[in-house]
């Protein structure tokens, strides 16, 4: 029977991305020459509230290169990536008929990116859910006026990007948009020269792998003008192929054919008269994901779609003063707050899944042993603790042995052992309480496509 904790196999290979300098200017001097050739350059700030405050100064001009090489991140962080969490109320999951919250009806669209990197986000991409992904920035476009004497900057551009990568439903596709917005301009700009978004759609996995993009790179180049009168782009992506199959991984996960993808990014520009002249962009930025084909296999173990953002982590919050789950929500709060007051209540131990403190519980769906193991031991604890008869309550109601973390996950109780630091929690809860509690959670880990082995967590809060 297969105990161990699941942690992805991670194939190595070197692979690296490139850096681009930032250097803008506060002050334009006045240009000394006009009417003959020009040139811009294009550079990006953070999208912050502060970003445009002090900028320093402009360096000597010169001709930028085009780069060449921008290859993908180290391998590791591609297949198993930096994590994000993104919240979800149980409440959300309470009735088949309810909409769950974090699924491809819950896209983020530009204007909320550039909100929530206003808000304070700082990361390159910002996972709304495992679905809905995005990068915001201050484009800064400098434009330069050449004579014999040298160029000399004449304006500046500056305008709000965001480029959003949303997964479509019960499909390996996503739909990417970029838009330019809110420009604002300082001495003389040729808003007839062009800026240009460039993507790239590509697998990570280089050997025995048949993954592929349906638009492998494409983009817009529009001049700023143009920009200004239509100021966003969309395109539509599909994936095919598969990953070669993990020798480390159960025949039942290596038969989803879970394959991995990144999406890159970065706005360009140049100035001519050749097509690289003065060329300059700025860095790319990268977002991984991971397609399957789950949800076809079982429509009940996964859905929404058939591509995630494997880089975010659910977290399904649960209200104690909810009246369908108080009980086994206070179980939970308990459980991670108060271990004393459950069973067998180990203090100076910790129970996982709680954010911020401890590390996230996984999905457990294909070992029906430990499933059963799990769920056997906790019973077994409920009985020796509160004996044979505690599924009997004064109001004539009927109590079940909850458990946490819950059988369905690889930190079951049946996966602890004494001498470790890890530890689990059983209470007698109202029946009802712990089936819906039960129901949410399928309902959940389904919708938000959390395979077997995905992490996620689960608190409670009053």
């Amino acid at each position: 029977m297969k105990i161990n904790r699941r942690r992805w196999a991670v194939r190595t290979i070197s692979l690296c991305v490139a850096a681009t300098a930032i250097s803008t200017f506060a002050a334009l001097p006045q240009a000394q020459a006009s009417g003959q050739a020009n040139y811009q350059v294009v550079r990006s700030l953070p999208m912050t509230t502060d970003s445009l405050a002090a900028i320093p100064s402009l360096p000597p001009a010169r001709s930028a290169q085009r780069r060449t090489g921008d290859g993908l991140p180290p391998l590791p962080e591609l297949v198993n990536p930096p994590q994000q969490v993104y919240e979800v109320d149980s409440g959300r999951y309470a009735t088949s008929a309810a909409t769950p919250l974090a699924t491809p009806g819950d896209p983020i669209s530009p204007q909320e990116c550039v909100d929530r990197y206003l808000g304070g986000f700082s990361g390159p991409v910002l996972y709304k859910n495992r679905f809905a992904a995005c990068h915001s920035e201050f484009i800064v476009v400098d434009h330069f006026n050449c004579s014999a004497s040298g160029c000399l900057p004449t304006g500046r551009a500056v305008a709000k990007w965001a480029m959003t990568w949303n997964m479509n439903w019960n499909a390996r596709q996503f739909t990417l948009t970029t838009r330019f917005w809110d420009w604002t301009f300082t001495g003389t700009v040729n808003v007839n020269m062009d800026i240009g978004v460039e993507f790239q759609c590509s697998k990570v996995i280089t050997t025995g792998s048949t993954a592929k993009c349906s638009v492998p790179g494409s983009g817009w180049s529009k001049s700023i003008s143009a920009w200004q009168a239509a100021d966003s782009q969309t395109s539509t992506i599909t994936t095919s192929g598969e990953d070669p199959p993990s020798a480390s991984e159960p025949v039942q996960i290596n038969a989803e054919k879970r394959t991995f993808y990144a999406i890159r990014t970065y706005v360009f520009t140049y100035g001519g008269p050749g097509p690289y002249d003065h060329y300059s962009q700025t860095g790319v930025v990268t977002a991984p994901f991971r397609c399957d084909i789950a949800r076809s296999q079982n429509p009940n173990y996964a859905k929404s779609s058939d591509c995630v953002f494997h880089a975010a982590t659910g977290w399904l919050k649960l209200n104690t003063a909810d009246a369908e789950i108080a009980e086994s929500a206070r179980f939970i709060y308990d459980a991670h707050n108060n271990i004393g007051s459950t069973y067998p209540g180990n203090t100076g131990k910790y129970i996982p899944g709680k954010i911020g403190k401890t590390e996230p519980i996984q999905r457990l769906f294909y070992d029906a042993n430990l499933r059963t193991a799990n769920r056997n031991k906790s019973v077994a604890a409920c009985k020796a603790h509160w004996g044979a008869n505690y599924t009997q309550r004064p109001d004539g109601l009927t109590n079940d042995c909850d458990e946490f973390p819950f059988a369905t996950t690889y930190e079951g109780s049946f996966t602890v052992t004494e001498g470790m630091l890890r530890t689990y929690a059983v209470r007698p809860v109202l029946s009802s309480h712990n089936q819906k509690v039960g129901s949410r959670l399928s309902l959940f880990v389904a919708e938000d496509h959390i395979l077997d082995g995905d992490d996620y967590y689960v608190t409670a809060y009053n």
